[in-house]
């Protein structure tokens, strides 16, 4: 019995030890620059990012933005810092990083008696929550004067719908996460979000559009005819570079699985449209609100699209 309680013993302090370890390893990519969200990109990041609509290199810096590496602090009483908030169409997503607007807006606006920084915060697939976590946690480090929030018509669907949602600096996990993934992401913080970026680009290596998408729709009650009638018209050009990663399925599946994507976006027309369009000004008013507070300029821009208006593309 004696020799049964040590061998017990012995792997409780097992366990503890790598729980302990386990919680030291996700400290110490925090110390390595790691981000506990997404709303930035992995620090000193890079990767040549290749589709049928282009190729380029795509690089992040210590802060985990797509933007050269500056000091935290000004050089120059005569500098200004601009913190430019959005999504893809922000980050520059196609096109190299000197040909980003927020590179030309850099361009424009310095002299050499007068610097202006546009930082470029830009962060693909995220929304108004994403951008005021980024200004909030890593914009203020970097002492800046002005914030540009670039508005997108789907900034809309890409707000949580919580019920009485209420914008804080705090609550960012418990509204993106439920159960488990919210206990995992409490305890490894870092280590979640780097799991979830490599599982995320495994699974996008090669796949069946078709078939996901047709599990999904399934699984919504969607009837087979639609499903049939869908797969019947998506272009054999894009399906075949959507499954091997070179082009976005998303923007395939979505004529599926969410038709009225953009008509809710444009036009709010349901009560889910609604509710995220309640939460998505919420947001805003917040970070406008702390903006002026720490006596930050601040502006808001909407970035219109040519085919968000043209019916057929909906």
């Amino acid at each position: 019995m004696k020799e049964k309680g040590k061998t017990e013993l012995f792997f409780v302090m097992m366990l503890l030890f790598l729980f302990g370890f386990s919680i030291l390893c996700d400290s110490l990519l925090g110390l390595l620059g790691f981000s506990s969200e997404q709303y930035v990109h992995p620090p000193n990041y890079t990767e040549v990012r290749k589709s049928i609509e282009f190729e380029y290199k795509f690089a992040a810096n210590s802060q985990g933005l797509r933007y050269r590496e500056i000091p935290l602090t000004k050089k120059s009483p005569n500098e200004r810092r601009i913190w430019v908030a959005g999504d893809s169409f922000t980050e520059g997503w196609g096109v190299e990083q000197n040909e980003t607007f927020s590179a030309r807006l850099e361009s424009s606006y310095s002299a050499s008696e007068n610097s202006v920084y546009f930082i470029n915060a830009g962060l693909t697939g995220t929304g108004p929550l994403e951008y005021m976590y980024a200004l909030f946690k890593v914009g203020i480090k970097s002492n800046i004067d002005g914030v540009l929030i670039c508005l997108f018509a789907n900034d809309v669907q890409d707000t949580p719908e919580a019920v009485n949602f209420t914008p804080s600096f705090s609550n960012y996990s418990r509204i993106t996460r439920r159960g488990v993934h919210y206990v995992l992401h409490a305890i490894y913080p870092r280590t979640y979000i780097l799991i979830k970026r490599i599982v995320t680009s495994k699974k996008s290596q090669q796949r069946d559009i078709i078939q996901i998408a047709s599990e999904r729709a399934k699984a919504k009650g969607i009837p087979e005819s639609v499903i049939q009638s869908w797969a019947a018209k998506v272009p054999p050009k894009l399906l075949d570079a959507a499954n091997k990663n070179q082009f976005n399925g998303g923007i395939l599946m979505a004529g599926l699985l969410q038709p009225d994507y953009w008509t809710n976006a444009l036009d709010i027309e349901t009560e889910l449209a609604n509710s995220k369009w309640r939460n998505m000004k919420s947001i805003l008013d917040f970070m406008v609100e702390a903006c002026r507070n720490r006596d930050i300029a601040v502006g808001v821009v909407f970035i219109p699209g040519a085919f968000l208006y043209a019916p057929g593309s909906h």
